[in-house]
């Protein structure tokens, strides 16, 4: 008897969906508010083959060379990116280069060393002068090309067959946002098809489902949640680009309201997108909308505020929002997307916790009365379990033992999603981790956490890694803009930290700098030149607005004693009001 092996490669399966879902409309993005680009998939396979055979045969590139994609979001960033996939070309997805992301655009290049970019006609000529100006010819030596408006008829027909394995790397996700050397996340087609395996399971997608997201192509919730699992379930997806969502919230939802054939929506996004739907729908908008086909409004990519879950479904239950629906998961890039979240039919669990524990690392249940003790309990939403067929442990990062239940430590994870390393970066040990008990391997998430009740929660960041509107910000490459501002400020003596802060009745992130100066000379400097010129630098490099700037006196800022910046002593100092501050210049205060 004949068995059907079960696809072991994207290729393959997409071949396998493909032929089953025809003149279904594969993926439509949005151009206006009543106007969509869209493509069934019997059209998209037949454009992405000719697009490969394209890369294949003129451009003649080969498997396993990389191929840079820094298209805007649009069809024709998913076309290049599958297109890559199906001429067995690493792809790597980015984003052309704007004045905030030059460094990266620089360090992706240095790092993957691209046999080809694909781009616009738009950004064609830019990226030859970027090129050249960045004197980037020692790594990248290729061409910049832009795919034909159309491919050639029947230019499907001369595509070859790569012969992907599962092992065979699909495509480089770089990590960080904003980090001037962002690490090339290595995932295989093994990686996409577990993870992919993964949120059908846990977030019970169906093919008569609808993906509906705003999120960047280029990251992983936006690339393998919003992109490629809807092309592996034959699911439709409805896109639009982030531009348009924080111009209009209310499209998001929109889209979500309209699409009343599906069987169920699923949509996803950070924190703050479902904060800014909260803030900036108007009556009038809300009135329209009919938000009970939103099976799944999974958040992630960003620290999950109660609030955020509480307020988003307080204001949309007229429109038929269901709590049940919001779906708190925890992923990452080198978990290729998710690692913890669960559809059910019960509302997110939200735990009740000692607060005192919680900030020195030690889980202890509140009794249920205890809702109502700000001061000695905090809430805390749940990220739901641990996917199908993967497993984490909670780690001491110190010692490197197992904590018990009652402790707060790094997570570690392992299972078929985990990448398979960092490009150029063979001894990296962040992958083979062992603990101190023998147990291994594991990946360091560098993510601190617990688990209460098979539910993890996220208790804060190992890593200083600052998330600010969904995007991850380094503090050291903050740190060192505004050290560079003047020279009365002293080097290596800056702490950069986001402190919650309660304004117009709800939780908002602002970000607070503290700078060692040097000994102040005999003629007192102009301190409101030099805040207004740390501000606009700081916005200038990262886009980042900075609530609170504190120039502190020499050698108080705390250090460990190899003379790292110890940034959560230097945040818990500034909310004792211990910092050893000369003067100060707050957004609140200021005039």
């Amino acid at each position: 008897m004949h068995v059907n092996k079960a696809p072991d490669n994207l290729l393959t399966l997409f071949g396998k969906r493909i032929a089953e879902s025809g003149d279904k409309p594969a993926y439509k993005f949005l151009v206006t508010d009543d106007h969509y680009n869209m493509i069934s998939y019997h059209d998209f396979h037949e454009r992405v083959l000719g697009y490969a055979a394209f890369l294949q045969h003129d451009v003649q590139v080969k498997p396993k060379e990389r191929a840079l994609i820094l298209y805007p979001p649009g069809l024709d960033y998913i076309y290049a990116f599958y297109a890559c996939l199906f001429a067995g070309v690493i792809a790597v997805p980015a984003y052309p280069p704007d004045t905030r992301n030059v460094n990266r655009i620089i360090s992706i290049i240095r790092d993957c060393s691209p046999s080809v970019i694909l781009t616009t006609h738009q950004h064609q000529r830019i990226l030859d002068n970027f090129i050249a100006q960045h004197r980037l010819g020692d790594s990248f030596s290729g061409q910049v090309i832009v795919l034909p408006e159309v491919a050639e008829e029947r230019l499907h027909q001369h595509y070859t067959d790569p012969g992907m394995q599962k092992h065979d790397i699909a495509f480089l996700q770089y990590t960080s946002g904003s980090t001037s050397d962002p690490k090339g996340v290595i995932l295989t087609h093994e990686n996409l098809m577990a993870n992919s395996h993964c949120i059908e399971a846990n977030l019970k997608t169906r093919r008569g489902m609808e993906m509906v997201s705003w999120l960047p192509p280029y990251h992983d919730m936006g690339l393998i949640g919003g992109i490629i699992h809807p092309l592996s379930m034959g699911m439709t997806a409805t896109l639009m680009s982030p531009l348009n969502f924080v111009k209009k919230p209310a499209r998001w939802l929109k889209m979500i309201s309209d699409a009343t054939h599906a069987d169920g929506v699923m949509s996803p996004a950070p924190n703050f997108g479902f904060e800014l739907c909260t803030e900036k729908v108007t009556e009038e908008q809300l009135k329209g909308l009919h938000l009970d086909n939103w099976e799944s409004a999974i958040c992630g990519a960003e620290p999950i505020r109660l609030s955020t879950y509480e307020n988003f479904c307080r204001r949309f239950k007229a429109a038929g929002f269901k709590r049940s629906s919001f779906v708190p998961v925890y992923g990452l890039a080198e978990a290729t997307l998710l690692l913890s979240g669960e559809v059910t039919q019960r509302n997110p669990f939200v735990g009740v916790f000692d607060a005192a524990g919680i900030k020195h690392n030690k889980v202890r249940n509140a009794g249920a009365d205890s809702d109502g003790e700000q001061e000695l309990f905090t809430r805390m939403i749940g990220c739901g379990p641990v996917v199908k067929d993967h497993s984490a442990l909670i780690v001491n990062p110190d010692t490197l033992s197992t904590c018990d239940e009652n402790a707060i430590g790094e997570i570690w994870i392992r299972g078929n999603s985990i990448a398979k390393g960092y490009w150029n970066k063979p001894a990296d040990t962040t992958f083979n981790a062992y603990t101190k008990e023998g147990a291994g391997p594991y990946f360091r998430t560098g993510d601190l956490g617990f688990f209460r009740d098979t539910q993890l929660y996220i208790a804060g960041r190992l890593k200083d890694c600052l998330i600010i509107n969904g995007r991850n910000h380094y503090p050291q490459d903050i740190e060192y803009t505004v050290s560079s501002v003047d020279d009365l400020l002293r080097k290596d003596s800056t702490a950069v930290f986001v402190m919650e802060v309660t304004a117009e009745g709800r939780l908002k992130e602002e970000v607070v700098v503290v700078q060692e100066i040097t000994r102040i000379r005999e003629e007192l400097p102009d301190f409101s030149a030099l805040f207004n010129a740390i501000r606009r630098a700081v916005f200038d490099a990262h886009g980042i607005n900075v609530a609170e700037i504190l120039l502190i006196e020499q050698s108080s800022i705390p250090k460990t004693s190899s003379g790292k910046i110890m940034r959560h002593k230097a945040k818990e100092l500034y909310a004792e009001k211990k910092l050893k501050t000369i003067t100060l210049s707050s957004v609140h205060t200021d005039q």
